[in-house]
């Protein structure tokens, strides 16, 4: 974490924020840490959820259509 912000001259902080995708960041500096990761080439390919390795859920064909929460009294 210390390097790569180094590397974007970014504090670690801001770098924290970034990993957080808090919106007040800027988007220089998602480009500063994509460099300094070697990505900023590949943004679109870097951005994409979908992308092997990187997608947080699943894909829309595999989500459900309803949310269901639990009862109070199944608890």
């Amino acid at each position: 974490m210390r390097v790569t912000a180094e590397r974007a001259g970014i504090s670690r902080t801001t770098l924290q924020r970034v990993e957080h995708g808090e919106p007040g960041v800027g988007g220089g500096i998602y480009d500063s840490v994509l460099e300094a990761l070697g990505l900023l080439g590949d943004r679109e390919v870097a951005a994409d959820p979908l992308r092997e390795g990187v997608r947080q859920g699943r894909p829309d064909d595999e989500m459900p259509l309803r949310a269901s929460l639990p009862c109070e009294g199944s608890r």
